[in-house]
């Protein structure tokens, strides 16, 4: 059983290999270390249950493993993907550069399936690959959502042997790799019929039937939505013709992390993930543990107490990490508390670790919890933005807000804001000033899904931010002289009609649930309206 290490030389932004303008050569070692790798699973996705190096991975998975592992080699091979080189042809430069690459066993989400990661070392490549050579776009969070509540609203359902090879194609962890694929599956759907959103480079729509067919996709996932089921059995059939050759693209329906089973409403579900990051936190609760809010009154306050060990920092550092990737996607109700969090994050004392572990019990309390969105219109945007004065330790003000079209919130955003205000009302317009570049961005996109927006509203809770915001200079007294100009930005925007800016009462203010911990009946109110969940 071999193993590859790769390295590259030269620039190969062309998309293409040849030994003069790109070589690319690699030494293939027989062993790695044994031990665990975490990296895909957590925060950085979810298509893993956990991986392993090689060594670690044939001890545990035995022949499963190795067929895995020979699986991947034989399909780089078929792939054209490398040819052998003489070592004698490679000046010691080159040879220098060599650079080792890792196969990983993973065991998939299933419990059955095992895969075979040849994983490129592309970051020892950084040295003379640019950023506009590698980087590769991915689907907004933002724009998976908004398209998602359209087809809720739309749609009813060393010292070791070496050969040297020269790489031919793109190798999994190859900085340009994911960019190659990119660019040439955006233009195969473009030779399809597909125009891409100007506002999320990986969105793309065409009309078939006279209704829209919209694709996202991350890398080599593509999620694919329309109101004929024909007309995704025929796309489906031309990605397979496409790109099948070798192995054919699997297709699935129904429910799934997002789930449409519901007419009109799109459901968004994380209860795999959250389980397992219940099963692998060290404090382990027991069935009828119950955490009614997930922080108390004293988030904001410094923690007392001596450092955590290393391993309880690393434990620490890794659970907000995860739960970042949670609150992102399904879970906004504890979006507040991790963004707290992930300020405590560089040596946490012992008063810190309590948080967490609050707020881990919170989600063992409410681990069936989803995120349930639809539309009332299309057409219209409901911002809630708000903002709490002077609240964290060094008197900043914290941001919080949250966008609907109906039920649940869309978009959340809670941050401790940037810069010292000296009241209420310039902690206000800094919050909008937060939040005016996300306004405008998904006016902008849903209009060009096809949904021009007939109103773009900004809930506000403060009389006097909301006339400094519509009147500009004419409303700022001496105490706002000193406000940076940029924050009038947003009458600028208000004059042109792109957000219309209401009056709130603070206790509807759906935004202020991001500013702050709230307990009792205002905590539930809130959670109720931002997860979706009334009917529950």
């Amino acid at each position: 059983m071999h193993n590859l290490a790769f390295q590259q030389v030269g620039n190969t932004n062309k998309g293409e290999y040849d030994a003069d303008e790109a070589l690319v050569v690699a030494r293939v070692i027989q062993q790695l270390r044994d031990g665990v790798n975490g990296g895909i699973d957590g925060q950085d996705g979810v298509s893993f249950i956990q991986q392993y190096y090689l060594n670690k991975g044939l001890k545990i998975f035995k022949e499963r493993g190795k067929d895995a592992a020979m699986k991947e080699l034989d399909q780089l091979i078929k792939r054209s993907c490398w040819t052998p080189i003489s070592i004698e042809k490679l000046k010691p430069p080159e040879r220098k550069k060599a650079v080792d690459a890792m196969m990983l066993l993973a065991e998939k989400n299933d419990g059955v399936t095992i895969k075979g990661l040849c994983l490129f070392k592309g970051n020892e490549t950084r040295d003379w690959l640019s950023r506009e050579d590698t980087a590769s776009p991915t689907a907004l969070h933002e724009a998976i959502i908004c398209t998602g509540v359209i087809d809720a609203h739309e749609v009813i359902k060393n010292g070791q042997r070496v050969i040297y090879v020269v790489i031919l194609g793109a190798i999994y962890g190859m900085l340009q790799a994911s960019l190659l694929w990119y660019q040439n599956l955006r233009a195969s759907l473009e030779e399809y019929g597909f125009v891409f959103n100007v506002y999320d480079p990986c969105i793309a729509n065409m009309m078939v039937n006279e209704k829209q067919l919209t694709i996202r996709f991350h890398v080599d996932d593509v999620l694919a939505s329309h109101m004929q089921h024909e007309v995704l059995k025929d796309f489906f059939t031309w990605i397979n013709e496409r790109y099948g050759g070798l192995k054919e693209g699997t297709c699935t329906r129904g429910r799934v992390t997002l789930d449409y089973s519901k007419k009109g409403k799109l459901k968004i579900r994380m209860d795999d993930h959250v389980q397992r990051m219940l099963d692998k936190f060290s404090v382990k609760f027991k069935e009828d543990d119950k955490q009614e809010t997930p922080a108390g009154n004293n988030l904001l306050e410094v923690g007392k107490g001596k450092l955590l060990d290393k391993d309880q920092q690393t434990e620490f550092h890794r659970f907000v990490a995860k739960h970042l990737f949670s609150t992102k996607r399904a879970r906004l109700d504890m979006h507040p508390t991790v963004a707290i969090l992930t300020s405590r994050v560089q040596n946490p004392n012992q008063s810190d670790w309590h948080r967490p572990v609050r707020l881990m019990r919170y989600m063992h309390s409410t681990k069936k919890g989803h995120l349930t969105l639809s539309a009332d219109n299309l057409r219209v945007m409901k911002w809630f933005v708000d903002a709490s004065f002077a609240v964290h330790p060094d008197f900043k003000s914290h941001t919080g807000g949250v966008m609907t079209m109906g039920g649940g919130a869309m978009q959340a955003m809670s941050k401790k804001q940037k810069l010292n205000s000296r009241s209420s009302t310039h902690a206000e317009l800094i919050r909008v000033d937060d939040a005016i570049t996300q306004v405008l961005w998904t006016r902008m996109f849903m209009e060009e899904q096809g949904y021009p927006i007939e109103k773009n509203i900004l809930y506000q809770d403060n009389l006097s931010s909301i006339l400094l915001k519509k009147n500009g200079r004419s409303s700022a007294g001496k105490r706002s002289r000193a406000l940076n100009i940029r924050y009038f930005f947003v009458t600028d925007q208000v004059v042109k009609g792109n957000p219309t800016i209401e009056h709130m009462p603070t206790d509807d203010m759906w935004g202020d649930y991001m500013t702050k911990p709230l307990q009792g009946e205002k905590f539930r109110k809130f959670r109720a309206l931002i997860q979706g969940d009334q009917e529950d």
